[in-house]
């Protein structure tokens, strides 16, 4: 039977229950509207009900939709009367409805979706949410404690409101955080800086250690086979054999039995911890690439750089043999001559690379390497290299001449160097890049005239570092004629006068304009004019300032100039907060999809969703935006009392609720 004839049966009140029980063994793409049919029926029976509980589709997850609410409907699971808050806010966040919508994102910072339904969010969306600047700290330390998504957590790494307490947490309990993300992060001081990269300093070497433990005990199947070879030794041969392993064996014999033509037997010399230097020496020669080997394993007991070590390694370099160079790279005291020349081959740069002694011409070449993972492990590896010991900076930096500007990590490093000149800082300032400008502005070299410029920012990160820089250098900064600061100062007084308000709001440095848009004393006209501000940030201080009127904030609200885009958002923000009503008509545009969604969902959740939107979407194939219509106050009574006798014991348990009210 075509679905829509069934659909059309199934809906009537006189069909058989049996022809219901029948058709929830529908179980193909193309039935969903039949099951759909089923779960929003009041006559489907309880037999029909579990048959739908064991759908599944994990292609379109439309399994997952139905099986809940046939879980959920009244004839299955009974009324609920108590207890129905708590089990809809534990099942939202298994709802099927699409949060991937551009419209998400902006109803967040917007301010209507309920930090209770921030895990119900796409991982999109909570990227977006972690990578935004504006969002407050409270907010990515609710993130940074319910997640354990890499990418989230090395977003919550760089974002500049993330609290230090959580950066501290993530620094030190998780690994899997790209550490790049701390050092592109300005709000984290060169000295916490310090502090991580020297507990993380050997992390990569240390791995290579422990990779090396792994190849060594992969390797007893090697031993097995020189215990057998051992069986095949003559008497005599296996008695020399036996003297080589010997402690007591002196080093005149240890020195013939160096020469034997039997490789196990010079093996055996070279495993023995009481061989000289110069015996060693030689056997670094030796044909056999199981004595080199064995060369380099008693050489691990060696920790101190040595010119025996120099010689020893010196002559096993130009090897072909992977695993004696896997050694050489795996001692921490092979010389960085050795290390550069091991370098010659590309093949080797992955090891070479996580030595401590892995020359930095090595590691600035490969942060240009086409191969990415290389790419980023020899980033982080120069990055601890330079916050440990900023002197080499200089070197760096003649390695790459005049390419800086074209690598955004050696920009972020410039602006963090300590010694970083005038003139690479005006260049600078300009970036597009927020974080890059943020640093510019703290750091101690940049000149009068770009801290004044960075004043005028359009961010308030940047705005804020300048300002401080400004307090924290005063003498070297302000001139006589210069009371910037000294006006910055007098707007945290709460106490200032009208008069003055109405002065500095004529400055001509946005972050004073901006003060005053803030304070809680500038008079309601002034707000008016500031409202219309060249400055953004002037403009988004007026939308949230209470004294502001509400036909300011409405006219700010429906700003279409993209420069002022973030003033519109915090203008609905303050709608949304304060005048609910008002605002509900500014939500339209985000919250009116054809279809359930995510972003419909919030708006009929949202406490001022008008009595006619609540009305049209009463009906919806979502059983989680019939339950906002059911729980919501403005929800006309006549649809209450549908919702009433909805199949959902959840929905209408909302609804018979409100009805009380």
């Amino acid at each position: 039977m075509p679905v829509e004839t069934l659909v059309k049966l199934l809906e009537l009140d006189t069909i058989p229950t049996d022809w219901m029980v029948m058709a929830a063994n529908r179980n193909s793409k193309n039935d969903y509207p039949v099951l759909e049919t089923l779960v929003k029926s009041l006559r489907t029976p309880a037999s029909a009900l579990s048959k739908l509980l064991k759908i599944e589709d994990s292609g379109n997850k439309i399994g997952d939709t139905i099986a809940l609410s046939a879980q959920m409907h009244v004839n299955y699971a009974g009324e609920i009367t108590e207890g129905w808050e708590e089990a809809a806010k534990n099942l939202i966040s298994e709802c099927e409805l699409y949060c991937h919508d551009d419209s998400v994102f902006e109803l967040w910072k917007f301010g209507t979706i309920p930090k209770s339904l921030l895990g119900a969010l796409s991982h999109q969306v909570k990227l977006e949410i972690v990578d935004d600047l504006t969002i407050p700290a409270h907010t990515l330390e609710t993130l940074a404690k319910n997640t354990r998504s890499d990418s989230i957590l090395t977003k919550l790494a760089g974002n500049p409101n993330t609290p230090l307490s959580t950066i501290d947490k993530l620094a030190t309990t998780y690994n899997q955080v790209d550490f790049t993300a701390f050092i592109y992060n300005p709000t984290i001081p060169l000295s916490l800086l310090q502090k991580y990269c020297q507990q993380k300093s050997t992390a990569k070497f240390t791995n290579l250690i422990e990779l090396q433990k792994k190849r060594n005990l992969a390797n007893n199947k090697n031993q097995q086979v020189h215990t057998l070879e051992l069986k095949f030794l003559d008497t005599e041969s296996r008695e020399r054999y036996d003297i080589a392993c010997n402690l007591n064996t002196s080093i005149d014999i240890l020195k013939k039995l160096a020469e034997d033509q039997i490789w196990l037997i010079r093996k055996a010399v070279a495993l023995n911890p009481n061989t000289p230097i110069d015996i060693l020496d030689k056997l670094a020669e030796d044909s056999s690439s199981q004595v080199k080997d064995a060369v380099l394993e008693t050489c691990k007991n060696i920790f101190e750089k040595s010119e025996f070590l120099d010689s020893i390694f010196t002559k096993l370099v130009n090897t072909k043999d992977a695993s004696v160079i896997w050694q050489i790279v795996c001692h921490p005291c092979t010389a960085d001559n050795i290390l550069e020349k091991l370098a010659q081959d590309n093949k080797y740069y992955s090891w070479i690379i996580c030595h401590p002694n892995a020359p930095l011409q090595l590691l600035v070449k490969c942060i240009y390497d086409s191969n990415s993972k290389l790419k980023k492990e020899a980033l982080e590896l120069l990055w601890r290299k330079l916050l440990l010991n900023p002197k080499i900076f200089v070197d760096v930096m003649q390695i790459l001449k005049n390419s800086y500007l074209n690598k955004y990590d050696i920009k972020i490093a410039l602006a963090r160097y300590p010694n970083t000149s005038v003139e690479i800082l005006n260049d600078l300032a300009q970036d597009s890049d927020i974080r890059i400008r943020t640093l510019v502005a703290k750091h101690a070299n940049t000149s009068i005239e770009v801290l004044t410029n960075l004043l005028e920012d359009k961010d308030n990160h940047v705005r804020l570092a300048a300002i401080q820089n400004y307090q924290e250098n005063a003498d070297k900064y302000l001139t006589n004629s210069d009371k910037l600061l000294e006006n910055w100062q007098a707007l945290q007084n709460p106490k200032i006068s009208e008069s003055q308000l109405v002065r500095l709001a004529k400055h001509k440095n946005a972050i004073i304009r901006e003060a005053v848009a803030l304070h809680s004393n500038t008079p309601a006209d002034i707000l008016a004019k500031l409202a219309n501000d060249k400055h953004v940030a002037v403009r988004i201080g007026a939308a949230q300032n209470p004294n502001t009127p509400l036909d300011i904030i409405e006219k700010l609200a429906q700003t279409k100039t993209k420069k002022f885009q973030a003033a519109k958002t915090a203008a609905i923000k303050v709608l949304v907060i304060n005048y609910p009503e008002k605002a509900s008509l500014y939500l339209q545009t985000y919250i009116n999809t054809p279809t359930p969604s995510f972003s419909r969902f919030i708006g009929l959740l949202y406490v001022g969703a008008k009595s006619d939107f609540l009305a049209n979407n009463s009906d919806s194939l979502s059983w989680v935006e019939r339950y906002a219509v059911a729980q919501h106050l403005n929800t006309p009574q006549d649809i209450l009392s549908q919702l009433k006798n909805d199949p959902n014991r959840i929905v209408r348990a909302a609804a018979k609720a409100n009805l009380l009210h």
